[in-house]
Protein backbone atom coordinates (compact mmCIF):
# COMPACT_ATOMS: atom_id res chain seq x y z
CA UNK A 1 0.00 0.00 0.00
CA UNK A 2 2.67 2.45 0.80
CA UNK A 3 4.26 2.10 -2.58
CA UNK A 4 0.44 2.91 -3.70
CA UNK A 5 0.36 5.69 -1.84
CA UNK A 6 3.47 7.18 -2.83
CA UNK A 7 2.47 6.70 -6.62
CA UNK A 8 -0.64 8.69 -6.60
CA UNK A 9 1.21 11.56 -5.22
CA UNK A 10 3.37 11.15 -7.94
CA UNK A 11 0.80 11.35 -10.88
CA UNK A 12 -1.39 14.32 -8.99
CA UNK A 13 2.16 17.03 -8.86
CA UNK A 14 2.98 15.86 -12.37
CA UNK A 15 -1.00 16.83 -12.94
CA UNK A 16 -0.59 20.51 -11.63
CA UNK A 17 2.67 20.85 -13.39
CA UNK A 18 1.31 20.10 -16.58
CA UNK A 19 -2.08 22.51 -15.97
CA UNK A 20 0.17 25.00 -15.39
CA UNK A 21 2.47 24.25 -18.57
CA UNK A 22 -0.64 24.16 -20.64
CA UNK A 23 -2.19 27.19 -19.61
CA UNK A 24 1.07 28.90 -20.84
CA UNK A 25 1.50 27.02 -23.68
CA UNK A 26 -2.04 28.07 -24.52
CA UNK A 27 -1.63 31.64 -23.43
CA UNK A 28 1.61 31.56 -25.79
CA UNK A 29 -0.14 30.33 -28.36
CA UNK A 30 -2.83 32.76 -28.57
CA UNK A 31 -0.37 35.36 -28.22
CA UNK A 32 1.73 34.66 -31.37
CA UNK A 33 -1.30 34.36 -32.84
CA UNK A 34 -2.64 37.57 -31.93
CA UNK A 35 0.67 39.13 -33.44
CA UNK A 36 0.73 37.18 -36.87
CA UNK A 37 -2.82 38.59 -36.95
CA UNK A 38 -2.04 42.33 -36.28
CA UNK A 39 0.97 41.71 -38.74
CA UNK A 40 -1.41 40.82 -41.55
CA UNK A 41 -4.13 43.20 -40.35
CA UNK A 42 -0.94 45.72 -40.89
CA UNK A 43 0.27 44.78 -44.01
CA UNK A 44 -3.65 44.90 -45.45
CA UNK A 45 -4.44 48.21 -43.99
CA UNK A 46 -1.03 49.53 -45.72
CA UNK A 47 -1.86 48.07 -49.07
CA UNK A 48 -5.30 49.47 -49.05
CA UNK A 49 -3.92 52.98 -48.06
CA UNK A 50 -1.06 52.81 -51.39
CA UNK A 51 -3.77 51.52 -53.12
CA UNK A 52 -5.94 54.99 -52.76
CA UNK A 53 -3.31 56.92 -52.98
CA UNK A 54 -2.33 55.33 -56.41
CA UNK A 55 -6.02 55.88 -57.58
CA UNK A 56 -6.00 59.63 -56.56
CA UNK A 57 -2.21 60.48 -58.02
CA UNK A 58 -3.75 58.41 -61.48
CA UNK A 59 -6.89 60.85 -60.90
CA UNK A 60 -5.06 64.00 -60.57
CA UNK A 61 -2.62 63.25 -63.56
CA UNK A 62 -5.38 62.33 -65.74
CA UNK A 63 -6.86 66.12 -64.73
CA UNK A 64 -3.24 67.46 -65.15
CA UNK A 65 -2.68 66.20 -69.02
CA UNK A 66 -6.34 67.08 -69.69
CA UNK A 67 -5.31 70.79 -68.45
CA UNK A 68 -2.08 70.61 -70.33
CA UNK A 69 -4.12 69.74 -73.76
CA UNK A 70 -6.57 72.32 -73.02
CA UNK A 71 -3.59 75.21 -72.93
CA UNK A 72 -1.79 73.64 -75.50
CA UNK A 73 -5.18 74.09 -77.41
CA UNK A 74 -5.13 78.04 -76.37
CA UNK A 75 -1.79 78.50 -76.80
CA UNK A 76 -1.93 77.22 -80.84
CA UNK A 77 -5.56 79.50 -81.13
CA UNK A 78 -3.38 83.01 -79.79
CA UNK A 79 -0.86 81.87 -82.41
CA UNK A 80 -3.81 81.57 -85.55
CA UNK A 81 -4.89 84.74 -83.61
CA UNK A 82 -1.70 86.57 -83.36
CA UNK A 83 -0.96 85.24 -87.45
CA UNK A 84 -4.15 86.75 -88.31
CA UNK A 85 -3.31 90.37 -86.41
CA UNK A 86 -0.28 91.12 -87.85
CA UNK A 87 -0.97 89.70 -91.77
CA UNK A 88 -0.41 92.66 -94.36
CA UNK A 89 -4.46 92.24 -94.95
CA UNK A 90 -5.44 93.25 -91.91
CA UNK A 91 -3.05 96.13 -91.09
CA UNK A 92 -4.30 97.34 -94.29
CA UNK A 93 -7.79 97.30 -93.24
CA UNK A 94 -7.21 98.84 -89.83
CA UNK A 95 -5.38 101.89 -91.46
CA UNK A 96 -7.98 102.44 -93.39
CA UNK A 97 -10.65 102.18 -90.69
CA UNK A 98 -8.74 104.32 -88.27
CA UNK A 99 -7.93 106.77 -91.07
CA UNK A 100 -3.97 106.11 -90.21
CA UNK A 101 -2.23 108.15 -93.37
CA UNK A 102 1.06 106.90 -94.20
CA UNK A 103 3.52 109.88 -94.69
CA UNK A 104 7.19 110.99 -94.61
CA UNK A 105 8.94 111.91 -91.00
CA UNK A 106 9.81 115.13 -90.06
CA UNK A 107 13.28 115.99 -89.88
CA UNK A 108 13.85 115.79 -86.74
CA UNK A 109 12.84 112.69 -86.50
CA UNK A 110 15.47 111.10 -88.67
CA UNK A 111 18.65 110.19 -87.18
CA UNK A 112 22.27 109.20 -89.30
CA UNK A 113 23.41 106.02 -87.87
CA UNK A 114 27.34 105.04 -89.19
CA UNK A 115 28.19 101.25 -88.99
CA UNK A 116 31.61 100.22 -89.43
CA UNK A 117 32.64 96.23 -90.52
CA UNK A 118 34.18 94.10 -92.57
CA UNK A 119 32.66 91.74 -95.21
CA UNK A 120 34.11 88.68 -93.22
CA UNK A 121 32.31 89.47 -90.53
CA UNK A 122 35.15 91.14 -87.79
CA UNK A 123 34.25 94.35 -86.47
CA UNK A 124 36.96 96.85 -87.34
CA UNK A 125 37.61 100.72 -87.38
CA UNK A 126 39.42 101.35 -90.76
CA UNK A 127 36.34 99.54 -93.14
CA UNK A 128 33.76 100.02 -95.49
CA UNK A 129 31.34 102.40 -93.78
CA UNK A 130 27.29 102.71 -94.67
CA UNK A 131 25.13 105.13 -92.92
CA UNK A 132 21.43 104.50 -91.80
CA UNK A 133 18.87 106.55 -91.42
CA UNK A 134 16.55 106.21 -88.82
CA UNK A 135 13.18 107.35 -87.84
CA UNK A 136 11.35 107.87 -84.96
CA UNK A 137 8.05 108.89 -84.22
Amino acid sequence: MNIQARSIKLNKSRKKNTTRKTMWLKFGIVFHMIIVMAFVFGIATLRISIDQRATAEDREADRLVKQIAQLDREIENYKLKKEKLSSWPNIKDRIQKFNLALRMPEPFQVQSLTVSYDPAGKQKTSGERKTAMLSQR
